[in-house]
């Protein structure tokens, strides 16, 4: 199962570290990707999930595209992250949605459609043990080492 960071957190939602690069970066030196919120305001690149906060640059979103999964939070970043081929999505509280490399995004609280089906915030209503049963290919998770724990001692 493959297993990604909500907005860079790794032990249970932490405002003070969500979107931050810094974040995002002992995140995936982890070994995990990460959910982003990105905007595109004044002509400028931000993280941030309700407004604009840290500023990054088409370099840092380059040197890590692999790990990115960019949640883009207006359309001018959806179309930014389309042209530049990203992997991204755009949602608001739509049940499902498609990323832009075909993956199903699944509202929080959604089950497993398809083989590329992303559980989204599964905490919020499962236990872990209960969500590996599901066989979602991925999770969107504030508790990613949890996952990875139950996973390594299968």
């Amino acid at each position: 199962m493959f297993i990604i960071s909500h907005r860079a957190n790794l032990d249970g939602p932490d405002p003070s570290i969500e979107n931050k690069p810094d974040s995002i970066l002992t995140a995936i030196k982890h070994g995990f990707s990460v959910e982003v919120d990105l905007r595109l305001y004044n002509n400028k690149l931000y993280f941030g999930h309700d407004e604009p906060q840290y500023e990054t640059s088409l370099d840092f979103l380059n040197e890590n595209k692999k790990y990115l999964w960019i949640h883009c939070k207006d359309l001018d970043a959806l179309e930014f992250c389309l042209e530049r081929a990203f992997h991204c999505f755009w949602h608001n509280k739509d049940d499902y949605t498609l990323t832009n490399y075909r993956y199903v995004w699944a509202y929080p609280g959604k089950e497993v459609v398809g083989k590329l089906c992303i559980m989204v915030m599964p905490e919020w209503h499962w236990k872990p043990e209960e969500v590996i049963l599901k066989r979602p290919f991925g999770v969107c998770t504030d508790y990613p080492f949890a996952y990875k724990d139950i996973i390594n001692r299968k």
